[in-house]
């Protein structure tokens, strides 16, 4: 506690640059740091932010997200002094016209946002046809006319991301924000019919279901993405960065054609490094190589210790733990002829900084489908449970693989060609007294006939 009490009072600080600001040039005025927005506009006390400030240095973690963790001060506090400090950066407002307007929203109990229509040339005449998330929202009916009008004028006066503003002054919530840029990056991904979007954001505001129940209810036909986990979903539930800072980092990407990584780095929600890893750990999760709550301590202890995914797991070897059933998959995999063993050696060569095992690099590369990887568990457990002899299960997986089939699919195509094969076999040993070969452990055959069944098996 005596090193927090002889650090410079942010306070002071503060009372300096509202003495100064008059007789300095505009663009010589300091951008403030968030302990100084925060303490100026008397939302934490000098004491409490270098509280956290020192267990956000010991931890790697961002003091914002510190302050909130600790229960200093709400997520939107934090959100809208980080807004602040944005416009102060760019010179859109002075140091204390934006402190004060903290200080006093916090204490009218309003969004900051609300009171920045009260400094300027702030018009409700922004025309909601021209913004593309302020259009779907309207044909959602999900926010009045009058409301939105007004919040796309904040949003146009001060390059604020639309959703950022809606969600301050509480339009709408964090659960139906996240809806209807999901549904809107679907429809600009081609994915999904802008008018099918409406009607499920619609459905799922009035009953409350997910997305993907309101897209299967509204009759959105064909399969729906499974396995998928958006970059900001990985971010957002490591902790990383706050719902609000990934939803507006979603808004930029869909309406000025970046990334959500380009937006979040841009923003100073992620680190460089942070957004590398969080990019690799999310391509591992798409392809089955890790499931994702793994994924998400993954990503925190990377945070944590300062390193890239490729050091920790080599070091730790979380990607070498290949238990005996993934080598059987491997085994039916190789024995169907679907990887060959120069794939696999590849895989493993290329994936050697990573420590992988083989079915994890085969995966992580591509040279292995995720699909194809389930339905070789599949088949290694029905033979396993005697359900299908080995030499069924492995032909099986291959018409599967080859002709694009489920795998019953396959198994009942299959079926009927096996029963005529061993009928036929039983035909000839009855007429043929040649020497006999064996098409299974249990039904000795000629070998004219084994030739003839070979054939029908290759069809």
């Amino acid at each position: 506690m005596d090193d927090i009490t002889r650090k410079p009072s942010f306070s002071g600080r503060y009372a300096a640059m509202q003495a100064n600001t008059s007789s300095v040039a505009p663009a010589t005025v300091p951008r403030p740091k968030l302990g100084e927005i925060l303490v100026g506009a008397e939302l934490i006390s000098d004491r409490t932010f270098y509280e956290c400030l020192l267990h956000a240095e010991e931890s790697s973690q961002r003091v914002g997200k510190v302050i909130v963790g600790m229960k200093y001060a709400t997520d939107r506090d934090v959100d809208s002094a980080l807004l602040i400090q944005s416009l102060i950066g760019e010179q859109k407002i002075k140091p204390q016209v934006g402190i004060q307007l903290l200080k006093d929203a916090a204490k009218q109990r309003k969004a900051v946002v609300d009171l920045l229509r009260t400094l300027g040339s702030v018009q409700n005449e922004g025309r909601i046809e021209g913004n593309y998330l302020g259009r779907f929202l309207s044909d959602c009916n999900l926010i009045g006319w009058e409301q939105l009008s007004q919040a796309l004028a904040v949003s146009q006066e001060y390059d604020v991301q639309l959703i950022r503003v809606l969600l301050h002054n509480r339009s709408i919530n964090i659960d139906m924000a996240s809806k209807c840029l999901d549904a809107l990056a679907q429809v600009k991904a081609g994915k999904l019919d802008y008018q099918l979007a409406v009607a499920a954001v619609q459905y799922a505001n009035k009953s409350g279901a997910t997305l993907r129940e309101a897209l299967r209810s509204c009759g959105l036909k064909g399969p729906q993405e499974t396995g998928r986990m958006l970059l900001g979903e990985i971010i957002g539930r490591a902790g990383i960065a706050s719902e609000m800072e990934i939803l507006a980092a979603v808004e930029t990407a869909l309406s000025r054609g970046k990334r959500v990584g380009e937006a979040l780095l841009a923003a100073g929600a992620v680190t460089p490094l942070t957004l590398q890893n969080a990019l690799e750990l999310q391509d591992l999760v798409i392809k089955g190589v890790i499931e994702q709550e793994r994924a998400l301590m993954i990503l925190r202890r990377l945070v944590l210790e300062g390193r890239n995914l490729a050091e920790f797991a080599n070091t730790t070897g979380i990607f070498r733990d290949e238990p005996e059933y993934y080598k059987g998959v491997l085994n039916v995999l190789y024995s169907s002829f679907i990887i060959a063993g120069g794939e696999i050696i590849a895989a493993y060569n290329e994936k050697a900084d990573y420590g992988m095992d083989s079915t994890r690099a085969l995966l992580a590369t591509g040279r292995l489908n995720y699909k194809r990887f389930l339905m070789a568990k599949e088949i290694l457990a029905m033979i396993q449970d005697n359900r299908v002899s080995q030499d069924l299960g492995l032909q099986a997986l291959k018409v599967a693989c080859s002709d694009n089939l489920s795998l019953y699919e396959a198994l009942k195509a299959i079926e009927p060609k096996k029963r005529a094969v061993e009928s036929a076999a039983l035909q000839a040993q009855a007429e043929n007294k040649s020497e006999p070969v064996t098409v299974s452990s249990k039904l000795p055959v000629s070998e004219s006939v084994w030739q003839k069944a070979k054939k029908l098996f290759s069809r």
